[in-house]
């Protein structure tokens, strides 16, 4: 083998080498454009559902869940867009109303913000307030109801309360889920409220059979008369009948009143409900 012959052998394993490790350093870069490209922004906009239209929007303003939680949280989120646009929000911004906040909120980054009709639902975590809160718009609104929202909040509240505002917000659209799929979730409150309306309604039904059946019977004027005549027949005493009157004495009336109102304005008409914690 010639010197020439030796010097391109070498010149051909070094090029191989080369490329080989060119190969190994595109392929580094591979699965992080594949991963940003599958999660997206972790503060706003975080995916959007081809077959639906619906998004996920993330605002932790407060800064209250880690990167990780905040990828885990967003992927359990995911399903929800099968039914309307979600959100997950969290605000340390002082002089709001939680209920007027969300609804605010809502309006801005959710309410009419995909192709499909008009659905969607958003979880607040407001620690101005310390108070947690549910809100519902359109098709959504309809399954994730008011009295719903109050019931998921009273189950997770305790969550909040610990810090643990992941586990929290995970809960709260897991139930929402839950639901939307037509299933049924837990509803303690419920039950003990049902129960405190069953033992007060047991009393009250009580109380007025007692008092009815416990009513004495007015005597008739006869009756008075013939139970006078017999006393003073007992005491030898002449009772003469003279007449009879009768005195007119009209009952004073009473009433009372009730109260309702209602509330409208600009955006969406959805509604929701809350949790102090």
């Amino acid at each position: 083998m010639t010197v020439h012959d030796r010097n391109f052998g070498k010149l051909t394993g070094m090029r191989f080498v080369v490329i080989c490790l060119l190969a190994a350093f595109c392929l580094l870069f591979v699965p992080a454009s594949v991963h940003a490209e599958e999660i997206g922004e972790l503060s706003g906009t975080w995916y959007i559902n081809d077959e639906t239209g619906y998004k996920i929007e993330l605002h932790d303003d407060a800064s209250l869940l880690e990167e990780s939680e905040l990828r885990a949280l967003a992927e359990n989120m995911k399903g929800l867009t099968k039914y309307g646009s979600v959100g997950f929000f969290t605000s340390d911004t002082e002089g709001f109303r939680t209920s007027g906040l969300a609804h605010s909120l809502y309006d801005e980054y959710l309410w009419k913000q995909s192709s499909g009709a008009e659905s969607g639902t958003m979880f607040l975590i407001d620690m101005a307030n310390r108070k947690i809160y549910i809100y519902s718009n359109g098709v959504i609104y309809k399954t994730i109801t008011n009295a719903y929202a109050n019931t998921i909040t009273d189950n997770v509240y305790k969550h909040a309360t610990r810090g643990d505002y992941y586990k929290c917000a995970r809960e709260v659209f897991l139930s929402e889920q839950t639901l939307l799929e037509g299933r049924k979730i837990a509803q303690p409150m419920k039950y003990v409220s049902n129960l405190f309306l069953a033992l007060a309604l047991a009393i009250l039904i009580n109380y007025i059979l007692v008092k009815l059946f416990s009513r004495a019977k007015s005597p008739s004027d006869r009756e008075m008369l013939a139970a006078i005549a017999a006393t003073q027949r007992m005491n030898h005493v002449d009772v003469q009948f003279d007449r009879e009157t009768k005195t007119y004495s009209p009952q004073s009336s009473g009433g009372g009143g009730g109260s309702g109102g209602g509330g409208g304005g600009g955006g969406s008409s959805g509604g929701g409900g809350g949790h102090s914690f």
